[in-house]
């Protein structure tokens, strides 16, 4: 021990040889107040960095940025200077910032996802704003109470999916008679035109059966067959792609004779008389003729 005043650390200016060395709970202070402004101490169990005066706590770098790690050689943020801030999670990158944005995961995630936490009633979602007025312009969120997910734009609901898995379009809420996975759209579907062999409305285990479409005209397929179409000028063809008449039935017959077609009666017996009228509409009261045949028995039918 000395008291020379050489071996004195002056009150201003001079540098320090050796470490200072404050035990537990001993705070170096630093500032205008009574108790510093700003306090650095070991509390027996935990570091402390302890903001007491005015204003702001800056942690600043000269440049090369901030880096705050779990462990030595563990990164946990990084602060680049003028670029991004990077949240790490076991020294992996996890989340950045950009200059359009934020990204998530890297090259080094073995697994990458944002889980979005609630409890068992509320809403969870990402949602979009354009100025402090438009809080949910638009919006993808889960309601857990009744596991439902919607979708909204332009501050609306615009599709809900149920907890049954219905896909519900321009309604909160599906109609009757929609099963579990199935489709309810308020409005209108608009498809492509499809071709017959790859009509545009088709079953899923059968892709050349369905329906498809051309300017003005519907038809329909099967076995990537054209088997029937509907013209813009309302003419009905069933074996024909060009029919003339509001019904035309087309067959390549050639010399043999065949049914086009065969009117039945879902009863049986003597007595049952199927007909085709001839008339013009008013309830049925102006009927023209008939053709028709009836059933005899043991005759085999006849006009």
């Amino acid at each position: 021990l000395t008291t020379a005043l050489a071996t004195k650390l002056p009150l201003a200016g001079g540098t320090m040889t050796g470490d200072l060395i404050l035990p537990d709970n001993v705070r170096l202070e630093i500032g205008s107040l009574a108790n510093g402004d700003l306090a650095l101490y070991h509390d027996g169990n935990h570091s402390q960095i302890e903001d007491r005066g005015n204003g702001n706590l800056y942690v600043k770098s000269n440049g090369a940025g901030v880096h705050i790690q779990g462990k030595a050689g563990e990164e946990s943020i990084v602060a680049a200077s003028d670029s991004s801030v990077s949240l790490y999670h076991d020294n992996v990158l996890q989340l950045a910032t950009l200059a359009t944005g934020a990204s998530i995961g890297s090259t080094s995630s073995s697994q990458t996802h944002l889980d979005i936490i609630t409890n068992t009633s509320s809403y969870g979602g990402v949602y979009f704003q354009d100025g402090a007025n438009e809080a949910h312009r638009g919006a993808v969120q889960y309601k857990h109470g009744d596991d439902f997910m919607h979708f909204y734009t332009a501050g609306a609901e615009r599709i809900r999916i149920d907890s049954s898995g219905k896909v519900i379009i321009g309604n909160t809420s599906a109609s009757g008679g929609i099963a579990a996975g199935g489709l309810d759209v308020a409005d209108r579907i608009a498809v492509g035109t499809g071709s017959v062999g790859t009509p545009a409305l088709h079953s899923r285990t059968d892709t050349d059966t369905g329906i498809f479409f051309g300017t003005g005209i519907v038809a329909v397929g099967t076995g990537g067959t054209e088997r029937m179409r509907i013209t813009s000028a309302g003419n009905v063809g069933i074996g024909t792609a060009s029919p003339y008449k509001l019904l035309t039935l087309s067959s390549a017959i050639g010399g043999t004779k065949a049914d086009l077609l065969d009117i039945q009666s879902s009863n049986s017996g003597g007595g049952t008389q199927p007909m085709i009228r001839f008339g013009t509409w008013a309830a049925n009261s102006n009927t023209l003729a008939r053709i028709g045949v009836v059933d005899i028995p043991n005759y085999g039918g006849g006009f």
